[in-house]
């Protein structure tokens, strides 16, 4: 299928989920803020998303909408298994409750075909599809906060509590973000007791080999 076929049959299918599984199911009448918070949604991927940001930036424009709308709108993306919210690792119920979620796509394919130029996003595409093979392993999965303020991509936990941290880079090869994700990893192991490790594109690759 060329290219541009395939592009229009994503967006086609974003536009299919969003009108049967969340508008029609939900009823939801303010169909194009829906839409403008999914191609945001879809833009964050491998980021934190703030509701509370995203409140005040469309009010700041004029509409007129309730925070606990916009969850409620994010709940049916979830619902619908188009976006996923990760919340980040912390035994502080209010800590996890105040800070922003992590947001993932369920397929890099409709994220390109709604935002984003590839070369400029490696890194966060990549960390996408690790969300997407941790999930379908069906571990828990958060995200985590250093006190220093860095932050770690992955912290899982099996059914039998055992956790995994882990760090997605494109190229481990660049010194800077070697240097900058291991000091991440190595005050993440000393807050959280637990090892972790760094993924990058060639790991992941072989790792999809076996």
């Amino acid at each position: 299928m060329p290219r541009k076929e395939q592009i229009e049959t994503l967006q086609n299918y974003v536009e299919t989920v969003v009108f049967r599984d969340v508008i029609e199911r939900h009823q939801i009448s303010n169909i194009f803020l829906m839409k403008y918070l999914i191609s945001i949604l879809l833009k964050k991927i491998s980021s934190t998303f703030s509701i509370n940001k995203f409140y005040n930036d469309i009010k700041s424009q004029g509409y007129k909408v309730g925070k606990d709308t916009l969850y409620s709108y994010l709940s049916y993306l979830e619902d619908a298994f188009l976006i996923f919210a990760v919340p980040v690792f912390t035994e502080s119920l209010r800590h996890k409750q105040t800070t922003p979620k992590k947001i993932y796509a369920i397929d890099n394919g409709l994220v390109l075909a709604n935002t984003f130029n590839l070369s400029e996003n490696l890194g966060k595409l990549l960390e996408n599809q690790v969300y997407l093979d941790l999930r379908r392993e069906g571990k828990k999965i958060f995200y985590y906060q250093t006190s220093d303020g860095y932050e770690i991509d992955f912290i899982t936990e099996d059914s039998k509590g055992n956790h995994e941290m882990l760090q997605v880079v494109w190229d481990i090869n660049d010194q800077k973000t070697f240097e900058r994700e291991t000091r991440a990893l190595k005050q993440a192991e000393s807050e959280l007791g637990f090892s972790g490790k760094l993924i990058d594109y060639k790991d992941y690759l072989q790792k999809m080999t076996y």
